[in-house]
């Protein structure tokens, strides 16, 4: 027989959201301090306040305590895998070289929000990369795309069923939060909550990709491809319609959370 498991004495009374909880469970309560779990908790109640929790389908924070809840995200609650050992520090989530994570995540058939016609992604990104290698992705051979790139020269550059694009120009820094979405023909990008460019994807595909989104890189087949030496604090895949506003929103509340860690850039 099992031995029984003690609650946390700080979660006693505290009126964890239920997400929050349930990711505690999904990580195990013993990797998870009473202060952080109620952060996290207060975090997920923000993004709920401000109507964007809804939309993700993802939500992965490797900014965390240890590697258990690094692995776990926040939305979906997959259990993720490393792909050649990238370097975990507490609190300041994974570094990578030639090496990634798969996030057991597959749009097409663990999306809620995000459909093939409309979709975004999103990392955030603690060192300076300034090369094409993606940071966050998957693509099928002739197939659907969900690809992104924080910074290559002056631009973060995506590619959501579709060829790639400049989603965010003018950048000199590809430190903090790059999203790009796609709602129709209609594209977007927003750094750190603020519009890009506006674009027009031409769309070949209107499925989301069958394969799991890789981190670090992007998955080809099977493969981690394009590896990115980067360090990313988290990442987000979801539905596409956020306003303006609402990216705003999510990033504010993110940062707030990042910054509690002393990992905000």
């Amino acid at each position: 027989m099992s031995a029984p498991v003690i609650p946390n004495p700080i979660f006693l009374g505290s009126a964890l959201d239920l997400d929050a909880a349930r990711w505690i469970a999904t990580v195990g309560q013993s990797n998870v301090s009473g202060p952080r779990g109620l952060l996290v908790s207060d975090t997920i109640r923000e993004l709920k306040a401000a109507g964007v929790w809804v939309d993700l389908d993802f939500l992965p924070v490797l900014c965390a305590e240890n590697e258990a809840q690094a692995l776990v995200d926040w939305k979906a609650r997959k259990t993720m895998t490393l792909i050649n050992t990238p370097t975990f520090t507490a609190d300041r989530g994974y570094a990578f070289s030639s090496s990634g994570i798969n996030t057991q995540f597959i749009p097409s058939t663990d999306c809620v929000s995000g459909t093939g016609t409309n979709f975004m992604m999103g990392v955030y990104e603690r060192t300076d990369l300034s090369i094409i290698n993606r940071a966050m992705g998957a693509l099928v051979a002739s197939g659907p795309s969900a690809i992104l790139t924080p910074r290559n020269a002056a631009n973060a550059v995506a590619g959501l069923n579709a060829s790639g694009l400049n989603v965010v120009t003018g950048l000199s820094d590809s430190r903090g939060l790059t999203v790009a979405q796609k709602v129709g023909a209609d594209g977007a990008g927003f750094k750190n909550g603020v519009a890009g460019a506006s674009v027009t994807w031409t769309t070949p595909y209107s499925t989301l990709v069958n394969i799991a989104l890789f981190l670090g890189g992007y998955n080809v087949t099977g493969t981690l491809t394009s590896a990115r030496a980067s360090t990313l604090g988290y990442a987000l895949f979801g539905g596409g319609s956020w306003t303006a506003t609402q990216h705003a929103q999510f990033y504010a509340v993110m940062q707030r959370y990042m910054t509690r860690l002393g990992a905000n850039v």
